[in-house]
């Protein structure tokens, strides 16, 4: 499938390429971004969660994060992560994965490097807005903390279950979707599928 990736790319309006996994992941994920996806994975007392993310292209890649500790602030403010974060957020901060909505007078990575100054681990943005993004950029101070963004549709399944204590919160790369014989990968061109798809690479 990598062979149609040059042409898709820039065509994601009329082409598509679904990608099921189910013994994988729950989700579908999308073939033209699934080497930036990562899979969060969150359960309450009741019910458990997946959601996908595409990770930042700066900093270093995510590695596997077993019962992480997550944090969201409330405070609007502090809630955009424009400002640096004061001594006592901090102390709250520090070795947790902090939660950080889209937006605000300020750049991924500044909200990034003030989430590192303070002690995070880990970064992963709320879109408060609809449709696919990428995260890119470049910065003289180095980041050390990994980034990802999740959907407007998974920000909000999120927030909803944040109301509830979680008892999990499991941060997980997803492999490649070409090392994965069992995965059943879709054509779509504005919505229909395709079928009898032949791909020739000359």
């Amino acid at each position: 499938m990598s062979a149609l990736h040059p042409y898709m790319s820039s065509n994601s309006d009329l082409f598509q390429l679904p990608v099921t996994q189910p013994k994988l992941t729950t989700r579908i994920r999308n073939y033209l971004n699934s080497q930036h996806e990562i899979s969060i994975k969150t359960s309450d007392h009741e019910f458990s969660y997946e959601y996908l993310g595409i990770r930042s292209d700066f900093g270093p890649p995510f590695t596997t994060i077993d019962h992480g500790d997550v944090y969201l602030f409330h405070d609007l403010k502090k809630l955009y992560g424009c400002d640096p974060y004061s001594r006592k957020d901090s102390k709250i901060i520090k070795n947790k994965i902090l939660l950080v909505s889209r937006g605000g007078q300020c750049t991924f990575i500044e909200k990034v490097l003030h989430a590192q100054k303070a002690g995070a681990k880990a970064v992963i943005f709320l879109n408060n807005q609809h449709g696919d993004i990428r995260i890119v950029g470049t910065s003289k101070t180095p980041v050390r903390i990994p980034s990802m963004i999740i959907s407007h549709q998974d920000t909000l399944s999120l927030l909803k279950t944040r109301k509830k204590p979680l008892a999990t919160f499991q941060v997980h790369p997803l492999p490649p979707i070409d090392l994965d014989p069992q995965a059943v990968i879709s054509l779509l061109y504005r919505g229909e599928r395709i079928q009898n798809v032949v791909i020739v690479n000359v």
